[in-house]
């Protein structure tokens, strides 16, 4: 047994020239070692060895003890990966490999298919979607255009304008698309006032003091660029000059109207149709004055027009009126008879209608023509 001179590794083996554990040398320099024939070094002791450490994979010289890491014969170094097998057979060296040659394309190709199939997939659901998400937001492929219309008020109205006061109404609107609706916007005599944006109640508070006409038309837009408008409502403010106004009157310009055209509708019809003019009168002053008495009153009237007509006092059942009216009536001697009136009718409401209840008329002037 010998020992290192380098490391003083102790040495089994018989005719090592290097160290199993450093690499060094270990004959004496110029010494030459004895050849032997191949077959010797795969029989005998050697091959016992060899067949329980393995090989040299450089020159086939059987390793003498497990984890060797140098070749005792040619002083190569035994790499740990290093795979060794009985002489003759197929050797595996992981050390000594070649790296692996570049896949073929067609290869590479085969591997990257289901990525760029996935990708593919990806990409036209991503598309699909936006494509159903546009279509149904209305973007493209639309050509229905909104549906819009003023709800209230559901016409052309007359407000009141009271002394000191201002005349006040809620213009709603409806309005809907088949799509997406992107906005409405309201327009007050052409001039732009409210612009509704999407889930926005479409409801516009409008006031004023000054008379006149206001003319609103509502404009509806989808997101595609279709547009509707509806039709225009007018709606008028009127001054007027009643006195008193009893609580409990809901419509007062309404009930105005009203009580003018009952007087209206009496007068206009002297005398072509007395018994619709005497259905003007309340219930109480028919009682007092029947129909074939009244009628006995206008033998030579020509017409009765009224010149004026003003509310004075309005409560919820009864009123007063002032008026100013123009009577014609033919003398039979080729001359016309024309007398001014002026005074004020009481009037009551029955079921729901204004009724003349009472006149206080006088005649202030008379003259022929």
């Amino acid at each position: 047994m010998n020992k290192c001179p380098h490391c003083s590794f102790e040495i089994t083996g018989e005719g090592a020239r290097f160290c199993p554990r450093c690499g060094g040398a270990l004959l004496p320099e110029g010494a030459t070692e004895a050849k032997q024939p191949a077959e010797e070094k795969k029989t005998g002791d050697a091959a016992r060895i060899g067949e329980a450490f393995g090989y040299c994979p450089h020159c086939q010289a059987p390793l003498t003890r497990p984890g060797q890491k140098f070749c005792g014969r040619c002083g190569q170094k035994i790499l740990p990966e290093a795979e060794t097998e009985k002489p003759g057979r197929s050797q595996k060296v992981a050390s000594f490999q070649k790296p692996p040659l570049p896949a073929h394309p067609a290869v590479l190709q085969s591997r990257r298919a289901p990525w760029i199939i996935l990708a593919f997939i990806v990409i036209i659901l991503l598309a699909g979607g936006g494509f159903a998400w546009g279509y149904f937001q209305g973007y493209f492929l639309d050509t229905r255009p909104p549906q819009v219309m003023i709800t209230s008020p559901a016409g052309d109205k007359q407000v009141v304008l009271l002394p000191g006061k201002s005349a006040q109404e809620s213009i709603e609107i409806a309005a809907s698309d088949n799509r997406r609706l992107k906005k409405v916007e309201l327009f007050l005599n052409g001039a732009l006032v409210k612009q509704f944006e999407k889930g926005e109640p479409f409801v516009y508070k409008w006031s004023t003091k000054e008379e006149g006409e206001y003319t609103f038309q509502a404009f509806a837009y989808d997101n595609c660029g279709n547009k509707s408008n509806s039709g225009p409502v007018v709606i008028t403010a009127a001054k007027v000059e009643v006195e008193r106004v009893a609580g409990g009157v809901a419509d007062l310009a309404g009930e105005i109207k009203r009580i003018e055209m009952a007087i209206y509708g009496h007068y206009e019809n002297i005398p072509d149709n007395l018994a619709l003019a005497y259905s003007y009168f309340s219930t109480r002053y028919q009682s007092k004055v029947p129909l074939e008495n009244w009628v006995k009153g206008f033998p030579h009237t020509i017409s009765d027009t009224v010149d004026r007509v003003k509310v004075t006092y309005l409560s919820p059942f009864q009123a007063t009126a002032e008026i100013n009216l123009t009577s014609k009536d033919n003398t039979g001697e080729g001359k016309i008879l024309i007398r001014e009136w002026a005074g004020k009718w009481q009037l009551v409401k029955e079921w729901g209608e204004w009724k003349l209840d009472e006149p206080q008329i006088k005649k202030v002037a008379e003259y022929y023509e």
